[in-house]
């Protein structure tokens, strides 16, 4: 053995005495039998000590890590829990919280430009000017759907509940807001080209016909772009042998005098949204879309 081997050996004056390699425990086992077996002995158990030494600290070491690692991972999946709640709940109003399978999906979407139409414009939406069969199936399709079906646990969160399916009784009927307000834009629309014919106008046609597709059509990405699922309820009125719809639902709103009083403290322009539009075609096209 090469390192240093320090031991008591009993003797007369009870000295250190130090072995340094085998030879010198050859040495002790042949001339003194008894130190070499307290030699031994010390041995075994310096070498059993230093082996469950190393044991424990292994053994610490291992849990330690395991702690460690349980800790900083319970504080991620925590982080990451409350993320994915904040990012399904994010901009839910109101009787929208009721849906246990939230639709909501955020996007960026630069609006489409509208009635004004130039020469770098010239493309209408499929939703602009006079009812055609395009446009119309246009309108059809995106009021194809938006009165659904909700569970009983949906349905206890609304206030005052709603109605039962006649056709599937084994779920609730709500309509969803978005589609209401662009069913209103469509009847709007529908009106205005009914009476765009026959109203008389000292006002230049074309030009009031550019601005009222304008605003319709404005209106409608408007509408799409807030996607306003709060539920409108239903009940079923023998009366009529149809379902009333309760549009007086309530609804989670922003405050309209508090923006109201906001943006007259900073009406320092001059201008007015309800200024003089000048529908008349540019000379020069405007720098920006």
């Amino acid at each position: 053995m090469s390192a240093w081997l320090s031991q008591i050996v009993p003797g007369k004056d009870f000295k250190w005495k130090t072995v340094r390699n085998e030879s010198e425990i050859e040495e002790l086992e042949d001339g003194e039998p008894t130190d070499s077996l307290l030699h031994e002995k010390l041995l075994r158990h310096k070498m059993g000590y230093e082996r469950r030494k190393s044991l424990s600290k292994q053994l610490w070491w291992f849990c330690s890590l395991l702690l460690k690692t349980f800790f900083f991972g319970s504080w991620i999946f925590l982080a990451l829990c409350l993320w994915m709640h904040r990012k399904d709940s994010s901009c839910l109003l109101g009787n929208e919280r009721i849906f246990d399978d939230i639709p909501i999906r955020h996007e960026m979407k630069r609006f489409q430009r509208a009635g004004f139409h130039d020469d770098r414009h010239n493309d209408l939406t499929e939703y602009e000017g006079a009812p055609n069969a395009k446009n119309n199936a246009a309108w059809e399709k995106l009021l194809a759907v938006g009165v659904v079906g909700i569970s009983s646990h949906e349905d206890s969160k609304l206030p005052n509940g709603t109605a039962l399916s006649v056709t599937n009784p084994s779920v609730h009927i709500v309509e969803l807001e978005m589609f209401h307000q662009l069913h209103c834009l469509k009847w709007l629309r529908d009106r205005y080209w009914e009476l765009e014919g026959v109203v008389e106008s000292s006002m230049d046609v074309p030009q009031r016909q550019a601005h009222s597709d304008h605003c319709i059509d404005y209106l409608r990405q408007v509408i799409m772009c807030h996607g306003d699922i709060t539920p409108i309820s239903f009940e079923w009125n023998n009366g009529i042998d149809a379902y009333l719809a309760h549009h007086s639902t309530p609804h989670m709103c922003r405050n309209f005098n508090s923006i109201y009083e906001w943006a007259a403290k900073r009406d320092n322009t001059g201008l007015r949204a309800d200024g003089n539009h000048k529908n008349v075609d540019l000379e020069e096209h405007e720098m920006f879309d």
